[in-house]
């Protein structure tokens, strides 16, 4: 996919020894260091069901971008002209030379909308993120809800809420 390219300089933050997971990230958000948005995914991570990936699935990259940047990438891999939260793309059932990527996937981050939708909940920009990090995990480790029946989308939305619950910071 490539979202996350090379040339992008991603600032890498390791995991604790319990959770072994590499978060790379790209690009900027107002007001939050790229560290704590590293952190809110790590915690995540912690987490049943992605506590249960291989140790080798144990990286991801997240880009930080705008609606601008968000809505050119939803255009040109899901067909949609419009700006979106975030969009996922995993990497977890892909093989190259028939060994599983280490990569699990690639996480694209609006925080225009991300500010938006926090104001939209009345919470705070720190837990919609944190809520698009849980959103943008299940999706990597295939959980969907919008090409689904309803009961697995539902499945899927009754998990968020449960990891939200978790997690959620004050």
């Amino acid at each position: 996919m490539g979202i996350i390219s090379k040339k992008n300089s991603p600032q890498t933050f390791a995991g604790t020894a319990k959770s072994c997971w590499l978060v790379n990230i790209t690009g900027k958000f107002p007001k939050i260091k790229k560290k704590e948005i590293a952190d809110l995914f790590q915690q995540t991570l912690l987490l049943p069901p992605f506590n249960k990936i291989p140790k080798k699935n144990r990286e991801i990259n997240v880009r930080l971008t705008n609606n601008r940047e968000i809505r050119n990438i939803n255009k040109q891999f899901r067909g949609k002209n419009k700006a979106t939260d975030v969009i996922s793309f995993s990497y977890l059932k892909e093989k190259i030379k028939g060994e599983r990527v280490f990569l699990l996937g690639e996480i694209v981050i609006s925080s225009e909308t991300t500010i938006r939708q926090a104001k939209e909940h009345g919470i705070t920009v720190k837990n919609e993120l944190l809520r698009l990090a849980i959103h943008s995990l299940l999706h990597l480790l295939g959980y969907d809800h919008e090409k689904v029946p309803q009961a697995e989308a539902q499945k899927m939305r009754r998990l968020e809420k449960k990891l939200f619950k978790k997690i959620k910071l004050v």
